[in-house]
Parts: structure tokens; sequence; C-alpha cells
């Protein structure tokens, strides 16, 4: 019989929390500009943005199967520059649509 491990939930969603993070994000995406950013210098930044590590991570879970991942380095190895900036754009999308919601 298969053995089940308790998982925490994590958050996945924008919350206005997360609206303060537009300087971090503006920040990756330099890095992401300059041809001499390595791995460990997009990691940095990607700390600094708990909702993108997450949302990476699970990401990295799910395409490879190990459910137990936590590095986050490994994620983006795994995930490559597209996986990375298919859940950047995402995160960037849904955040602009949680600070218009928060203006109306």
């Amino acid at each position: 019989m298969a053995s089940f491990r308790f998982t925490p939930t994590i958050r996945l969603d924008v919350q206005p929390s997360d609206l303060a993070n537009f300087d971090a994000l503006h920040d990756l995406l330099l890095a992401l500009n300059d041809p001499y950013a390595a791995g460990g210098d997009l990691t940095q930044h990607i700390e600094r943005i708990p909702l993108l590590r997450a949302r990476l991570l699970r990401t990295a879970r799910l395409k490879t199967g190990h459910l137990d991942m936590t590095e986050l380095g490994r994620a983006l190895a795994m995930l490559g520059n597209k996986g990375l900036e298919i859940e950047l754009l995402q995160l960037l999308e849904d955040m602009t649509i949680a600070k218009a919601d928060l203006g109306s």
C-alpha cells in the first residue's frame, strides 16, 4: 500500500500583499535581459518573489513527477528559460488583474 505524506497547502493565487513585489519582478526582468546573468543570479531574484517561486516549484513537480522537489535551482534547470518565461508572464498578468480589481 502506498504511503502518502502530508503536504501543507501552498497559496498560488495573487493576494494584495503580492503587489509589493513589482520592484523585485522588475529586477528579475533586468537580470533576464543580462547575457552575463547566471542561474544563481536568477535564483536570488526569484527567491524575492515567493509566489513565483511557489508556482515554479509546482510546475516542475508536476512535469517531472518529483513531488518532493523543494530546490528552486533544480526546478529552474528542469523547466528551462521557456518554463520560467511562461510562469513569469502568467504571474504578471495575474498581478495586473489583481491590481486593477483593487482599484475598482
